[in-house]
């Protein structure tokens, strides 16, 4: 619904900045929650991932679809990675 608020341009630029901030917020997170290597590289790569497809989708907007799929694997992926991290 925002692009039809403020406009593509001002979507694309906040979705960028939202992505940015949830990569660094879980990368803090395995240094807040005393996390081993298991989550870091899991927030590391998805993340590394999901930002990648969110640069895409700015030039080639038909891939919002993909970014929403991206964005539930990174969450199910990172989530599941603490799991594992605390587990072990």
């Amino acid at each position: 619904m925002l692009p039809v608020v403020k406009g593509e341009r001002r979507t694309m630029i906040e979705m960028i900045a939202y992505t940015g901030v949830t990569v660094l917020l879980s990368l803090a997170l395995i240094e807040i929650a005393d996390l081993g290597w298991i989550a870091l590289l899991a927030a590391v790569g998805f993340g590394f991932w999901f930002l990648l497809e969110v640069g895409r989708m700015v030039h080639d907007q038909s891939r919002a679809m993909v970014v929403f799929r991206v964005s539930t694997v990174y969450l199910a992926g990172l989530f599941s990675a603490v799991v594992v991290d605390v587990l072990l």
